[in-house]
């Protein structure tokens, strides 16, 4: 009976020592940890040179005795620090694979296998592993394992991914301490590989552009400068001149002895461009950026599910241009920039206003025009300027306002200066709203 109080007392006495130690760590500046770190052999080198001395000037077999057992400990700590887990390699496999991407509220499963070469005995391995989302770790796993006959041990644990981004893991901890528990050893292995989380998305079951259009003279404007000539040939015409020379109907010509050139269908849906405002400025807070990808999002995938041709822009101080075909496939470039576009903070400049509509009309794909889907912040400044730059060129469409609502006088002025422009806004408070405010349900 007193052998168990006692036996408890001095693990309980263990315990508050070692959570004291281990806090005082924790706050401990980093040279100071560094420092602690060399602290027991300090202390086995002293030990053990009080045992020479104590064997050359005492004698006898107590201290004979107590110098081999040293020595032999002493033997057993240096071939373990040569020959413990300094070289472990490790691979890791999540999913079904490498290079996928998941969709929000994912939890996929890592599988991580720990191999340490050599032959050392090793009684047990604390492993940490985890993800940082941007460089900032987020999910750190911890867990005791130990090496089987091929001084092998694996790890399984699982992810939860509620956040769109670009998940990196982090660089893998391994510790294990001697038999006796007096000295640490740490490795450390690096595979680098990434997790794409993309976006939430809602289905949109339409979109009719059409009636939101202030005026069909606004409606039949783009129609007719917007539509792009398929490569069904409906007709001869009378040539043109600037016309050119594949253009011309050579066998009309030779019939009738004048020029004449061939005349093509138009496409009757015109082409759908997504402008996603990146800049800071833009947005009063992350979740809101992270609402106006989604809608970018849920967008994108209407206009692919009903075969349109699709352009992703990205805005910020240049332009990031995502092709029809790149939206179309879902390449893996597009799904990896989905997953980790972010904020970019730029100075406010006039100049640089205008620089990325000169790249905008430069692309092969967005000088042809289409309708214009622009999704940024509330009802601002810079939305007005967009869609005077864009009204310039003949581009119409919506402005997706993320957030909340200003006051009703700078509401009411604000779209009325962009139903002038030939753009309506729609107001998302919400991604479940999306469907409910392109219907045109209230």
């Amino acid at each position: 009976m007193p052998s168990l109080f006692w036996s408890k007392f001095l693990n309980r006495c263990q315990c508050q020592f070692d959570w004291r130690c281990r806090t005082m760590t924790e706050h401990q500046p980093l040279f100071f940890r560094r420092r602690n770190r060399y602290v027991p052999v300090y202390a086995a080198c002293l030990i053990y040179a009080s045992l020479i001395l104590y064997f050359l000037f005492q004698g006898g077999k107590t201290s004979f005795m107590l110098l081999v057992m040293a020595t032999i400990l002493g033997c057993y700590w240096i071939l373990g620090s040569r020959n413990g887990i300094r070289k472990v390699i490790g691979t890791r496999t999540f999913g079904s694979g490498v290079g996928q991407s998941f969709s929000v509220g994912s939890s996929i499963p890592v599988h991580l296998e720990i191999r340490v070469p050599g032959w050392f005995p090793i009684p047990y391995i604390v492993v940490r592993d985890g993800v940082s989302r941007f460089g900032k770790p987020i999910r750190i796993h911890e867990s005791v394992v130990s090496l089987d006959a091929k001084r092998r041990a694996t790890v399984e644990y699982r992810i939860a991914l509620h956040q769109r981004g670009s998940y990196q893991f982090i660089e893998t901890s391994c510790q294990t301490r001697d038999l006796f528990g007096l000295f640490m050893q740490e490795a450390r292995f690096l595979e680098k590989q990434e997790i794409h989380v993309l976006p939430q998305t809602i289905t949109i079951a339409s979109w009719p552009t059409s009636p939101y259009w202030r005026n069909m003279h606004h409606h039949d404007q783009v129609k007719s400068i917007h539509r792009r000539e398929s490569i069904q040939m409906s007709g001869i015409r009378e040539y043109v001149p600037g016309d050119r020379l594949s253009r011309i109907h050579w066998n009309a010509t030779a019939r009738t002895g004048e020029l004449k050139s061939k005349q093509y269908e138009f496409e009757g849906i015109p082409r759908l461009i997504i402008a996603l405002d990146c800049t800071a400025e833009a947005y009063a807070s992350e979740e809101q950026f992270e609402l106006a990808v989604s809608v970018a999002a849920s967008l994108a995938e209407y206009g692919r599910r009903n075969k349109r041709q699709v352009n992703v822009v990205g805005i910020h101080s240049g332009l990031t241009i995502w092709s029809s075909d790149d939206v179309r496939t879902e390449t893996r470039s597009y799904r990896q920039w989905l997953a980790s576009v972010h904020l970019h903070s730029t100075k406010r400049n006039k100049s640089d206003e205008s620089a990325w509509m000169s790249s905008w009309m430069s692309h092969s794909e967005l000088r042809r025009g289409g309708i214009v889907a622009w999704v940024g912040g509330e009802e601002n400044s810079r939305q007005l300027s967009a869609a005077t730059l864009l009204s310039q060129y003949s581009l119409f469409g919506n402005c997706f306002g993320i957030g909340r609502h200003t006051s009703d006088d700078q509401k009411t002025n604000n779209q009325a200066q962009l139903a002038h422009l030939g753009f309506d806004y729609i107001f998302v408070p919400e991604l479940n709203q999306l469907p409910v405010r392109l219907g045109g349900q209230k």
